[in-house]
This record gives C-alpha cells, sequence and structure tokens, in this order.
C-alpha cells in the first residue's frame, strides 16, 4: 500500500491506496479522485509527488513542520518537500521499485490552484495581495479642486515611494551545472524567458514600426505560447526599444499558469472587481449608469499607470524602457495601486482623467526618445474581449461587445498607439474590433508567428544552459517540442528547477525536465480540447453540428495526414481550436486560416476525438461519401478525385491482410495460382498523400521521383501511399519491403465513366497500373516530356533493389464491357482477377462494390455515381 495526503490537509488525514489495485500512475490518480472528489473537477486536474515523510508520532520531521504550519499556496514541493513529480504514463513501479516504508507519506496530491482566502473569507491573489473593489459609490463627499499636472507630480512625489527598478539577472549561475549565460528572472525565482534580451522577429517589426507612428494599431493574433507575450516584451527589452505599459487582461481567479508566467496583473483583476461592484449582483446589461461608471474606472487605471512612468523618470533619469518594463511586472504594480487611489481621493471624473492623460502625454513627448508616440499593450485580450462582461458594452454602432471595445474607445481618444494580442478572437472578429477602432484608423495584423524544429530547439536550449554530456535526441519525448516557442521557454525553467533538487546526472534531470514539460502542457491542452468536444456533442443542434463537422474533420487530418488541413477545407470562425491551443492561426494574403502542425497538438487530438469513432476510416469515409454526394451534380474531375480518396480509405480498413487474403476477400476463394510472393506481401497503410503533403513533410522531397525514391530507402513513409501527380499513370503507389533487397508495389487505378469500358480503352486503362510505364502515355509510348525523370525513377528502382511483382486494382465504374470476337459466339469477359507475369491485376467494377465496400456504404454510392 502507499500513503497519499492531499497539500493542505493535516498529515492526520493521509491515507491508504492499495497498490495491488493499478499498475500506472494514471489508475492510481483516477482512485485518489474517487476518494476525493471534492477536490477537483476531475482526475486529470490533480497533479502527484513522490515524497518521502515520516508520519510517526513523537516524530515532527522538518518536511512534517512544513506541511502542518504553511500554508498549502506557499509550499513549494519540489524544493521543500524534496518531491518528484509522477507522470501519468509511467508505471507505478517505475517510481516505487521497492517497498514502500510503514507510516511514511510516499504521495502528496496537489489539487488544482485556488485563490487563498483570507480569514474574513474575501478571497485573495495568488501572492496573497488582496484584490481592492472599489464601488460605484466610492467618490469623496467632498471634490478636492484637480491641480495642475506638475503640482499632481510634486504631491505623489511625497506620498508614493518608488523603488529603483528590479535586476534583471539577480541570481548567477542560477542554472548550476547547467550554467552557460545569466538567465532573466522576475518575481522572485521565477524564470521568465520572455524577457529575453534578444529579439525576435516580430518584436522588431513592432520596434521599427511604432517607432515612427502616433496612433498605430496592431491585432497579434495567435495559438498560446506562439510568441505574442515575448513580442510586446521585445519593443522594451530591445537596447533601442520603446516605452510600453503593459496591461494583462487576466481577472484574479485566472491564476493557472501562475507557476510560469507570474506576471499576472493584479491592477487589472482589481479592475474587473471593482467594474464588477458597479454593475452589481444581477449585472445588469442596460445599466447605463453602471456602464459610464465602468468607463471612469478604466481611465482612471489607465492615468495611473501614465503617471507611474513619470515619477520614475522624475526620480531615476537614466530610465530604460527596460527598466519601465521590469518595474510594472515586478513591485510597480503596487505603486500604481497607490497613485490610483491618490487620484479617487482628488474625486476626478471622466472629463478630468482625460485631461490628466492628455497632459502627461504632451509632458512625455519630449522625454521618450526613438518614438512618437506612448505604447499601450493589452494582452489576452481576448479574456476581456469574449470573457469579461460580454455584451455588457456598446460600440457606435450599438453592437453588444466586451470590456475590450472600451477600453479601446478610451485609448482611441489620446495620440497613443496599441498593441492588442490576443488567442480566441473569431477568425471574422477583426472588422469587430475594427469597428470599435474607428474608421480613420486601421488595424494591422500580425498572424504569422515563427515556429521551431528540433534542430531549432536544440540550439535555442543550448544558447542559454551548457548541455555537455547531454543528448536530447535519445529522449523519446523531445519529439514534441518542436513547434511554438513556450515549450522550449518552459524545459529551460524546467531543467533549472530540476537542478536545483536533483542529485542525477545531466542526462537523466534533462530527460525528467522534457518528461515534465511535455506532460504537463499535454494536459492542459487535451483538458481544454475535451471541453470543447464535450459540448460539441451534448447537444444537437445546427451550431454543434457545424463544430462536430470541424472536429470530425481534425482528426481525420490528425490521423491520416499528420494535421495537415488545406487552406479551404476548414472556415472555423469560432477559432475555438486555436483558443484551446491546437492549432496555429497563419494567414496567406488577406485570408486567415488556422492550421495543426506541432505533434503534440496532433496527439492529444488522436487522444481526445479517438474515443468518438470505433476506427478511424470511419469518419474518414464518411466525410468523403458526404463531399461525392455534395459534387455529384457539378465536376466530374472533382467527382474523380473524390473517388480515388474513397477508394485508398476504404483499402486501409484490410491492414494487416496479406495480398492473397485480400485477393480472396474480393473474389472467393477458387482464386488461379498466385506468385509466391502474394503470400508474403501485407497490406498496411495508415495515410496518403499527394507532393505537397511529403514536401510538407519532408522538405527535401521536390518531385514525384523523390517521394518514391523515400518510400524505398527510408523507413518515415513506410506506411503511406502516394497520390503522384498527372504525368505518373497510376492514381496511387504504395511500395513494401518484402526483405531488405526486395519489395513490392501495389498500384491503383481510380476511374468513372458514362459508360462501360470496351475496345482499346481497356487495354490503354490496364497500362496504367503497370510499374514499369509510370512515365508513359496512354498508349505505352514513352513520355518525351518525362525522360529525365523516367531515367532517375529506373536508377531509383532498380539500383539497390528487385521488385517482385505488383498488386494491380482497377477501380472502374460502372465496369468493363463484355464484348464478343470475330472467333468467338459468346461474349469475352475482360476484367475479373487474373495474373499476369508475377503481378496480380483486379478489377473491382460496380457488382463488385458491395465486396470491397460497406453494404450501407453501396447503396449511397449507387445513388451518387449513377
Amino acid at each position: 500500500m502507499v500513503y497519499c495526503l492531499v497539500l493542505g490537509e493535516h498529515p492526520r488525514e493521509a491515507f491508504e491506496v492499495e497498490n495491488d489495485k493499478f499498475s500506472s500512475i494514471s489508475k492510481l490518480r483516477d482512485i485518489i479522485w474517487e476518494k476525493n472528489k471534492d477536490i477537483a473537477p476531475s482526475a486529470r486536474k490533480l497533479r502527484l509527488w513522490q515524497v518521502d515523510i515520516s508520519n510517526k508520532e513523537n516524530e515532527e520531521t522538518e518536511k512534517l513542520k512544513i506541511l502542518i504550519n504553511t500554508p498549502p499556496h506557499e509550499i513549494n514541493i519540489e524544493n521543500q518537500l524534496e518531491g518528484k513529480e509522477l507522470f501519468t504514463n509511467k508505471d507505478f513501479g517505475e517510481y516505487f521499485p521497492d517497498p514502500v516504508l510503514d507510516r511514511h507519506i510516499q504521495i502528496i496530491v496537489e489539487p488544482p490552484s485556488l485563490p487563498a482566502t483570507t480569514s474574513t473569507g474575501q478571497k485573495r491573489h495568488a501572492d496573497s495581495e488582496s484584490v481592492d473593489i472599489e464601488s460605484v459609490d466610492t467618490k469623496p463627499k467632498r471634490k478636492k479642486d484637480i491641480p495642475t499636472l506638475e503640482s499632481l507630480i510634486v504631491d505623489l512625489e511625497e506620498k508614493i515611494p518608488l523603488d529603483r527598478p528590479p535586476e534583471l539577472y539577480p541570481i548567477p549561475s542560477i542554472a548550476r551545472r547547467f550554467h552557460k549565460r545569466d538567465i532573466p528572472i522576475i518575481s522572485r525565482e521565477y524564470v521568465d524567458m520572455r524577457l529575453d534580451v534578444e529579439t525576435t522577429d516580430t518584436g522588431r517589426k513592432l520596434i521599427d514600426n511604432l517607432k515612427n507612428e502616433t496612433k498605430a494599431c496592431y491585432l497579434l493574433y495567435a495559438v498560446s505560447g506562439a510568441g505574442k507575450t515575448r513580442a510586446i516584451f521585445d519593443m522594451s527589452m530591445n537596447e533601442n526599444g520603446i516605452y510600453v505599459v503593459y496591461v494583462e487582461c487576466r481577472p484574479s481567479s485566472d491564476i493557472s499558469n501562475r507557476d510560469y508566467e507570474p506576471t499576472a496583473d493584479r491592477n487589472f483583476a482589481q479592475l474587473v472587481a471593482s467594474i464588477s461592484s458597479a454593475f452589481g449582483p444581477y449585472n445588469d446589461t442596460i445599466n447605463n449608469s453602471a456602464r459610464e461608471e465602468a468607463k471612469r474606472l478604466i481611465i482612471l487605471e489607465f492615468a495611473a499607470r501614465v503617471l507611474y512612468l513619470i515619477l520614475l523618470k522624475k526620480k531615476f533619469s537614466g530610465i530604460t524602457p527596460r527598466d519601465y518594463l521590469l518595474s510594472q511586472l515586478n513591485g510597480g504594480q503596487e505603486c500604481i495601486t497607490s497613485i490610483r487611489n491618490e487620484l479617487r481621493l482628488f474625486g476626478c471624473d471622466f472629463d478630468d482623467l482625460n485631461s490628466i492623460i492628455s497632459s502627461a502625454l504632451r509632458h512625455l513627448k519630449d522625454k521618450l526618445p526613438n518614438q512618437k508616440s506612448l505604447i499601450f499593450a493589452i494582452d489576452e485580450s481576448n479574456v476581456a474581449s469574449n470573457k469579461l462582461f460580454s455584451g455588457y458594452f456598446r460600440n457606435i454602432n450599438q453592437h453588444p461587445r466586451g470590456l475590450l471595445m472600451p477600453m479601446i474607445e478610451i485609448l482611441r481618444l489620446f495620440e497613443i498607439s496599441i498593441v492588442i494580442a490576443g488567442t480566441a478572437f473569431t477568425l471574422k472578429q477583426g472588422s469587430d474590433i475594427q469597428s470599435d477602432i474607428g474608421k480613420g484608423n486601421k488595424a494591422k495584423y500580425i498572424i504569422n508567428f515563427n515556429t521551431t524544429d528540433s534542430k531549432g530547439v536544440e540550439a535555442y536550449i543550448m544558447r542559454y544552459l551548457d548541455l555537455s554530456d547531454c543528448k536530447i535526441d535519445d529522449i523519446e519525448d523531445s519529439k514534441y517540442l518542436v513547434g511554438r516557442p513556450r515549450l522550449m521557454a518552459r524545459l529551460i525553467k524546467e531543467i533549472i528547477n530540476a537542478e536545483k533538487v536533483s542529485q542525477e546526472n545531466k542526462q537523466m534531470v534533462l530527460e525528467y525536465a522534457v518528461n515534465k514539460t511535455v506532460q504537463s502542457i499535454k494536459d492542459d491542452m487535451i483538458d481544454h480540447l475535451e471541453v470543447i468536444v464535450n459540448k460539441a456533442y451534448e447537444k444537437k443542434d445546427w451550431k454543434n453540428e457545424e463544430l462536430r463537422k470541424i472536429l470530425m474533420t481534425l482528426f481525420i487530418n490528425c490521423w491520416f495526414f499528420d494535421g495537415y488541413v488545406s487552406k479551404s477545407e476548414i472556415d472555423d470562425y469560432s477559432a475555438k481550436l486555436v483558443d484551446c491551443g491546437i492549432a496555429s492561426l497563419k494567414s496567406d494574403k488577406d485570408k486567415k486560416f488556422w492550421q495543426v502542425k506541432e505533434p503534440l497538438a496532433i496527439d492529444v487530438v488522436k487522444i481526445v476525438l479517438h474515443s468518438r469513432y470505433n476506427k478511424p476510416t470511419e469518419p474518414l469515409i464518411e466525410k468523403l461519401l458526404y463531399e461525392l454526394r455534395q459534387s455529384a451534380y457539378y465536376s466530374n474531375t472533382s467527382k474523380g478525385f473524390i473517388w480515388e480518396y474513397l477508394v485508398i480509405g476504404r483499402l486501409m480498413d484490410f491492414n494487416g491482410k496479406t495480398v492473397s487474403e485480400f485477393v480472396n476477400e474480393i473474389y472467393g476463394d477458387n482464386q488461379p495460382h498466385m506468385p509466391d510472393w502474394a503470400g508474403e506481401a501485407i497490406i498496411d497503410i495508415e495515410s496518403y498523400g499527394n507532393l505537397q503533403m511529403f514536401s510538407r513533410l519532408d522538405a527535401k522531397l521536390k518531385d514525384d521521383v523523390d517521394v518514391i525514391e523515400s518510400l524505398l530507402y527510408e523507413s518515415r513513409f513506410l506506411k503511406y501511399m502516394f497520390k503522384p501527380g498527372h504525368l505518373v499513370r497510376p492514381d496511387g503507389i504504395y511500395i513494401r519491403k518484402l526483405d531488405r533487397v526486395t519489395y513490392w508495389t501495389l498500384l491503383i487505378s481510380a476511374k468513372m465513366y458514362t459508360d462501360k469500358l470496351s475496345g482499346t480503352d481497356v487495354n490503354d486503362d490496364k497500362r496504367s497500373t503497370n510499374w514499369n510505364l509510370l512515365y508513359h502515355k496512354k498508349n505505352g509510348e514513352a513520355n518525351p516530356k518525362c525522360y529525365k525523370k523516367k531515367k532517375r525513377l529506373n536508377d531509383v528502382c532498380h539500383k539497390d533493389f528487385t521488385c517482385k511483382g505488383s498488386l494491380r486494382i482497377h477501380y472502374i465504374f460502372p465496369g468493363v464491357a463484355q464484348e464478343c470476337t470475330s472467333n468467338q459466339s459468346e461474349p469475352s469477359i475482360k476484367g475479373g482477377c487474373y495474373t499476369e507475369n508475377n503481378d496480380i491485376i483486379m478489377y473491382i467494377d460496380e457488382e463488385l462494390l458491395e465486396h470491397y465496400f460497406k453494404r450501407e456504404d453501396v447503396d449511397i454510392l449507387k445513388k451518387i455515381l449513377t
């Protein structure tokens, strides 16, 4: 048995779990949750830590004292309790190979983060700093005269103490054995790689543009972790940076990423609480007086932040944009709160605050070198747009909006440039935000953020850490680190955290950090996607039906095509998949679309959506039948392509069968003798694609011959069927090795005709699957346009290998005609199945559809194809 304790409970509440009831950490987590359902909404929300804490009577160890005397949100399990996180994809025995000690707490159960509570019951921020709420009626009884800016600054200087801006590298060699260069740290010992002094491409673009603009607006749309915040910080961190007022739109309850992004904007959380108080308990969406009060509270907050910059520059004359940013993130928030409280005492109304900001901006104009206006950056703005007071505000056209709208509306009153960053904007929402910004100011989009491949991941880590004696490629989960920058930045933090407590060698520390990084982010992505999937399937209305179609297409493309989605295939204007961290936004010219490329995101989609289907081919066939039905009365070309995809999709249901077994299943067991290789050759197709898809997976593949060479020489595409270009005769090519030097091919031709195939057309069609005639014309003559490719192909196919034969399948609808020759009174049956040399040639026509497809699909097919 193992003894477990929920973090926050007294050690006497430790409970035991019999370890003969589970073998994996995942199962253990489920059992623990069943015993303690009140601590988390689901088992997936729990984190388990391996510890060794004696819990015997009269033996109060240091660790036991920490558990008893320290508030749970202040306990660092890794450092103070020497905890090691248990990953759910591991077996229990990997962590506990030996019998556990009696009455020792072996597992700490960490519930999901919740705001700490004061003795009065008022919720507090994760840093135990209270969230002040300004009620609607907070103006003083007597209103003072509003001072001039100069006298206001003097007054604030006397009342508000200012600390020198914090250091960027306060702890040298924090990485210990991995130390290579100093690591940026914010707020105690939190590593924050977003404060790196190396400027990203997006950050450099913002700097170059905004230095010369006075009232610009940039919209940064991207998946979480793509580098939006990093680009905003880059504007100030650069040596030639610019001054940025940073606003992070998160309410006080949104602290799920607190440990890894500790820059939560407490002032904004206080603003949200005060606005909520203004609207009252009923959240009256038509309360105009509350709206006006909300706008006063917003402009009050903005005024305090601008005045804070003036105070800093006055006290510390050499303050840089970097200093101002670091001060806002660490220590300056208390000063901003104090400034705001002083302004409240003056009883400032909206117009007063407008005047104060205008005067402050004029004052700063000559004190902001290298830029023409102060920059306001609104981060996590999708929260303010969609989740905070959604529908409570109205734009100039009286359309309902969230909290973001009045924030933008107020900033547009001044000569200020704005950068708005978020994830969950709809793909159409740019027009909504544009209408809020105003017709005179065109918003500019930045959507295409850089991603990182495996070589880039290693280069990034090695830029900051010493990886001597380490091989990251040897770690299985390292393949999931490619993609968005957050994965790499999180890994650096996990390496440093693990190095603080670990006595293992560097490779083991690195492996632990990689696994923890991947597992943590994977769990978050699964949780977010499950919310969307459960909602899509809980109720059958037209909105959910559209969402189910999107999810089905997503699953198909992740399962079969490594996440490849064509630009026109999905029109997810809601962009829910971007918001939940699965898809990345991209743009091509003026069209916005999303894509799924990261191995981790693809894996998450497979895990979450696989349970919705019995077999992955079922949604694929369903989707193709739907598309075939849609094209039935339109383009024959389009219909022909879908027919090709459909027969390939169904072919994957025969995986695991030998060629002989497949032939017998279609034609029956009384087939003529087949070549020996047919009994050894096994069909095993997991995906298919054209040159565009293959080159997306491997940029070195430039033409059809390159792909065929990769099918022969590399194991990466071992289970792929290639759909070549129009100059190659077969509609599909599948190559499988029999041994090191021999192989067989599966070649298909899928055609639809108005009438049955007859005459010379039968022989022309038969040549389309001849392995030796890939670059020949219909009549069998060599195609002069393809001479060089044909020569290259011959070298590739015959230099190191021998082809034992081909399975040549002709899917012909409606079929092959029966013809009479001059010497025969009976028609000569063409088609069927026969052996020619070492090739097996099969014809699957209208009559054999039900032998190939499921009966319910055959009925649909016949209606469509006829």
